[in-house]
């Protein structure tokens, strides 16, 4: 009886199946075989009749262990014992029968070889062992990502960390991987079949229990139709379900500061381990809802519930820059390889038109900076100019903005180390804690029909540092995913029907105070108008960066309702002769709420640089000094969606060609409508979106006219009438993104079996991006022209000819002044906003792959596989509309001739142009428990090219200087990591009673047995960076400009101090781009090894009760991993200064299970 493992085609559910034929010992088919499976945990029974052709099928299985026994009149009864059914994976279990009486039965133990023989994706199941026993920082599943070919754990998404604003705290070590090449928020979770997306982020929503775990997949590569809406992995977890008998688990997890290792930089320091006290907690139990009403044919049911408690207490311990008092008083002698100049200086340079000069700051013989003085000839009006004397980096006083000083200086923490990066160590206690809880009901109303109702849901309060002593900030983060499954067999078991429906919804409260006064910002000179005007919270302190320093923290406040998603799906299966057919559909609403409250103003070296020479010069902090501000990003806004659908049907046969070839053929249509921002009721539909293909501006909804006299103010129409380019939206819903109707994806794949250990498969399939960043999207016009909720401005404080010397005030820098009607500009033209092109369209992929699969004897597979893939219409952000070419003008002007469009400001936008291409050679080597010792090795040698971006809004990865000439972007992603390896085993050792070696000593083997030894090692290649240069240097009104190369960009012993060869890098010279590529740098190797040793305790109150003792150490042989952190900014002071570690410091976990 051959026994051949497929990952299963019906519907993206949680589930597996069992397929087979049936024929006589002659290889005569046998219709009408009855086929019972049996469920080896609670009982549950499901039959099957096989068809004219032998065959039968078993869809929508549950994953776990099984019996399955064949009958046939005139013959011997078969069965097979202990079969195993992961998440997504068809069994093909044939039988053989020969002749005899139906009562004779023949009971075999079923294979343990695991090669695919009926379908070509990829993906790697991660079975309840290593789920449970493999060292999990945090007891998140996540981390267990990586041990799949083609994941690469770099994560270059806007919540690379995975928290904050985005979606709470991290509990453990967080993984937001990029798989085959795709971006990091192109992969899509499920939970038991059913969406469980943070959508607004593209990560998890609802994290499961561990120990409610039954297993869980990441597959990619589907030659199912089934799947779909992702271009990268699909994470589907199946929860584990009530057995006849009561059982369970109870367990504390300890971690504390006495157990970890010091960090690599407090240690350096001289200060030891910061205060840390963790616990967590929980238990889970299983069973029958009615004790032993498990007669034959009547209805069964069963319950599991599960809980889990996380408590944590950490201090912060993050190393910042902070100024000094000295520098805060103008004297930035440190700045030792930087001069910084006088922007109260500037003028025309008459030698070269279009071109200003500036004065270096000047002292006298004793270092003292030199007096100012106005009205100077060749100088224009209002210029404040130091006499000729030595050039040095003090300010003189009088120049010194103290208002904005004292506003920096109110919290400023003094300087307590001395170390490369940092000169403070944040320890602002973090504290975090979570509920989670589970619930799951089955039930069996017949032998051909079954339903399971599910509801996991979690609660997250936290206090988090940071990176400013003092200052804390406060998340509620909650959210819960209910669904509801029912499945119908009939026609002989060749007919299944299943339906469900789910609801998904996370959402995070986000609070960002000061340890300052909340009206810090009135007594320095903010303007009222800009710092007091928020619908919610009233007033709000401005956050303040400058370069080179660690900001100072502002006010913020968010509530973003990451998910709100209703899901109904559907699935049919239909056997018929040799082919299993599948059709089904999955309609999902898809929408977001969100008040989002901040202000944001930035400092740059471009005010207080060498406009004509910039290289070595400019100092953000100098520019704060003066107040000449550089940009600046303002939000009031109420931001609600509606609309928002993600549709997707589909239609697939598998076809059994031959006893050897199965061939899968399916076509799917994946549809998604965009979500339409705002409402009548939320008053919010007032904004408008730009088209640069057209240079048209389109608004939603067309509000009154502005009347200031009568308290008419944003949203409104200056005059009345619409300017000229100024269309409304030709959608009658007010929608102004288009939506994509050409999401056709065909499939195919082929699985030959070569010999009966040897599968030959290959298969082609186009994929769309359904999910990613689609409830992001139409955020990103929110409160734009002709309301004023959402303001941007970048490149400010460059000279003009109108304006040589800066204009723009740091205290309102939106010229918002004391009006008591706030108006919009007379044109939308002149903001600068997070732009889409309307003509948005779903990104695809084109994906392949070819590959063998190797069973090596009874227990283990070789795989090896080549996979590429070729992606289309990703989104590609950056500024646009920005001058072709580089030099003098002014880039902000209202009207530039320079521009494509002359008449619209360069601004933020994205486009659907964006292109990505793959190529790798997987390996991948799997034992299954034998012997005690199960393990997975992996390795990955890959290489994913992309053009300027690796994710979305030009926030992800972007890093675009030439916007015409985007082959000039083309490189390697940021993710991109040429060399994965990891490997994880789980080993019970061979010591104690009823293992290898064992003792005839009772005392012997209560000390020696029952040992488990497990750990999970990781080698990589370092990710890839890239060295900029800060301010609008070509003068095109960008923001994103490389530094030139000049020599070797690596240092001949990296250190921390320099990371990389700081002397190898410049300022590219005014007017020009730089000529270092983009992400043409690495980090160095990275290391891991996390280990754990388990001793298991039997007590003699049942056959599975015992107590587990567990001891886990995370970066178990304390390597530190050099680089993080690091400065690749050329004119910032910590240029080349890596001052965090990659990885955390040794941490060790204690833990007791009771198992029950």
């Amino acid at each position: 009886m051959a026994v051949i493992y497929s990952p299963a085609a019906f519907g993206q559910g949680g589930t597996g199946a069992i397929n087979g034929t049936i024929t006589d010992t002659s290889g005569a088919v046998i219709p009408k075989a009855r086929v019972t499976l049996t469920n080896t945990a609670n009982g549950a029974e499901r039959s099957s009749l096989s068809n004219e052709t032998g065959t039968y099928v078993f869809p929508g299985v549950i994953p776990g262990t099984y019996t399955l026994a064949c009958s046939a009149e005139g013959f011997m009864s078969s069965k097979i014992e202990a079969l195993k059914i992961e998440v997504n994976q068809t069994v093909t279990q044939d039988f053989s029968l020969s002749v005899g009486a139906t009562k004779q039965e023949v009971t075999v133990q079923a294979s343990a070889v695991h090669v695919e023989s009926s379908t070509a994706e990829l993906g790697t199941a991660i079975a309840t062992r290593e789920v449970n026993d493999l060292p999990l920082n945090g007891r998140n599943f996540l981390q267990l990502l990586s041990l799949t070919p083609g994941v690469s754990p770099i994560s270059t998404a806007q919540n690379a960390s995975g928290g904050g604003a985005w979606g709470g705290n991290t509990i453990g070590t967080f993984s937001f991987p990029s798989v085959n090449g795709q971006c990091n928020r192109c992969n899509f979770f499920l939970l038991d079949g059913f969406n469980n997306d943070q959508a607004f982020m593209g990560m998890v929503g609802n994290t499961p229990i561990i120990d409610g775990m039954q297993e869980f997949k990441v597959q990619s590569h589907n030659d199912s139709s089934a799947y779909g809406g992702a271009l990268g992995g699909l994470v589907n977890v199946a929860t584990k379900v009530g057995t006849n008998e009561y059982h369970g688990d109870v367990w504390e997890f300890l971690r504390n500061n006495a157990l970890d290792a010091n960090n690599f930089f407090s240690n350096a320091a001289g200060n030891p381990t910061v205060p840390y006290k963790q616990n967590q907690f929980g238990g889970v139990i299983g069973g029958p809802i009615i004790p032993g009403h498990f007669r034959k044919g009547a209805p069964k049911s069963w319950f599991f519930a599960a809980y889990e408690g996380y408590r944590s207490v950490r201090a912060n311990s993050q190393l910042i820059n902070v100024p000094t008092q000295q520098e805060l008083g103008g004297d930035l002698s440190a700045l030792t390889n930087t001069q910084i100049y006088n922007p109260w200086s500037t003028r025309p340079d008459p030698a070269k038109s279009g071109s200003y000069l500036r004065d270096p700051f000047m002292c006298d013989g004793g270092g003292n900076p030199l007096p100012v003085s106005t009205g100077l000839a060749g100088y224009p009006a209002g210029s404040q100019i130091q006499a000729a004397g030595t050039p040095c980096n003090k300010i003189p006083s009088s120049l010194i903005n103290t208002s904005l000083v004292n506003y920096i200086k109110a919290d400023l923490p003094p300087p307590t180390v001395n170390l490369p990066g940092g000169n403070v160590f944040d320890l602002t206690p973090n504290r975090i804690r979570q509920d989670t809880a589970s619930l799951r009901l089955d039930h069996q109303f017949s032998e051909n029909t079954s339903a399971w109702l599910r509801y996991t849901g979690f609660t997250q309060p936290d206090k988090f540092a940071v990176g400013w002593p003092g200052t804390t900030q406060a998340l509620f983060d909650h959210g819960y995913q209910g669904a509801v499954s029912v499945s119908h067999t009939f026609g002989g078991g060749s007919k299944v029907l299943t339906g469900g429906f789910s609801r998904n919804s996370v959402q995070t409260n986000y609070v960002s105070r000061l340890g300052v006064p909340s009206n810090l910002w009135q007594t320095v000179g903010f303007s009222p108008a800009y710092a007091a005007i928020f619908h919610t919270s009233g007033q709000l302190n401005p956050n303040v960066n400058y370069s080179g320093f660690n900001n100072r923290p502002g006010g913020h406040i968010q509530n973003t309702h990451m998910s709100n998603i209703y899901e109904g799906k559907v699935d049919f299966t239909w056997v018929r002769g040799r082919h299993t057919m599948q059709m089904g559909a999955d309609i999902q609403t898809n929408n977001a709420e969100s008040p989002i409250e901040y202000i944001d103003e930035g400092f740059g070296p471009a005010q207080t640089s060498n406009l004509e020479s910039p290289g070595g010069t400019g100092a953000g902090l100098a520019s704060l000094l003066l107040g000449v501000i550089d940009n600046a990003d303002y939000r009031n806004v109420h931001e609600t969606e509606h609309g928002g659908w993600v549709d997707g049907w589909y239609f697939q046969d598998s076809w059994k060609a031959t006893q050897k070839l199965t061939v899968n053929i399916g076509m799917r249509y994946d549809l998604t409508l965009w979500p339409i921002y705002g409402s009548l009721a939320d008053k919010n539909q007032y904004v408008g979106d730009m088209d640069l293909d057209k240079g048209q501006y389109i608004v939603a909804r067309v509000p009154q006219a502005c009347d200031a006299a009568n308290g008419i103010g944003a949203p409104c129409i200056p005059g009345g009438t619409l300017p000229d380019h100024v269309i409304p939206t030709p959608f009658s819903n007010h929608a102004i993104y288009h939506n994509t109707y050409d999401n056709l994806g065909p499939r195919l794949g082929l699985a030959y079996q070569l010999r009966p250990n040897t599968i030959i498969r290959s298969a082609f399939g186009k994929f769309f991006d359904n999910w990613g960043a689609t409830t992001q999207l139409a955020q990103n016009y929110e409160a734009t022209w002709p309301d004023i909720g959402q303001l941007i401005e970048n490149n400010r404080n460059y000279p003009t000819a109108a304006n040589p010397l800066p204009t723009v005030n740091w205290a309102d820098p939106f010229n918002a002044g004391g009006a008591a009607v706030a108006l919009p500009g007379p044109t939308p033209f002149n903001q600068v906003q997070w732009f889409i092109d309307p003509r948005v369209q779903n990104a695809y992929s084109l994906q392949w792959n070819l590959g063998i699969q190797q069973a090596l004897g009874s227990s283990t597979v070789l795989e090896a596989d080549y996979v590429g893939q070729h992606s289309s219409r990703l989104n590609e952000g950056g500024n646009r509309n920005v001058a072709v070419t580089p030099g003098p003008g002014d880039p902000g002007a209202a009207v530039d001739p320079r521009r494509p469009i002359p008449y619209i400001t360069p601004t933020f936008y994205d486009k659907s142009i964006g292109k990505a291409s793959y190529n790798a050679f997987q390996f991948k080597l799997r034992r299954n428990t034998s012997k005690g010792l199960s393990y997975i090795v992996s390795y990955t040698w890959s290489k994913v090219i992309n053009l300027g971006c690796d994710g979305f809004f030009g926030a992800e990865g972007c890093f675009v200087q030439q916007v015409y000439n985007l082959k000039s972007d083309r490189s390697v992603a940021g993710f991109d990591i040429p060399h994965l390896f990891s490997a994880n085993a789980t080993y019970d050792l061979p010591f104690g009673p009823g293992r290898q070696f064992s003792s005839d000593s009772k005392a012997l083997n209560a000390i020696i047995g029952h040992w488990s030894l497990n750990g999970i090692l990781t080698l990589r290649s370092g990710e890839p960076f890239s060295v900029g240069a800060s301010g609008d240097i070509a003068n095109i009104g960008g923001n994103s400009e490389r530094a030139n190369i000049v020599g070797s960009p690596y240092p001949a012993n990296r250190t921390i101090a320099q990371y990389i060869n700081t002397s190898a890098f410049q300022v590219p010279a005014q007017y020009t781009f730089g000529n270092s590529g983009r992400n043409a740098y690495r980090l160095g190797s990275f290391s891991n090894i996390d280990m754990s040793l388990m001793r298991e305790f039997p007590i003699p109150l049942g056959e599975a009760t015992r107590l587990q003792f567990r001891a886990e150490a995370f970066n178990a042989i304390n390597h530190p991993v050099q680089g993080g952190c690091l400065d690749t900014t050329v004119q910032d002071t910590n240029f080349g200064i890596a001052n965090c570690t990659r990885n955390t410091e040794r941490e060790v976990q204690f833990a007791l299970k009771l198992f029950f």
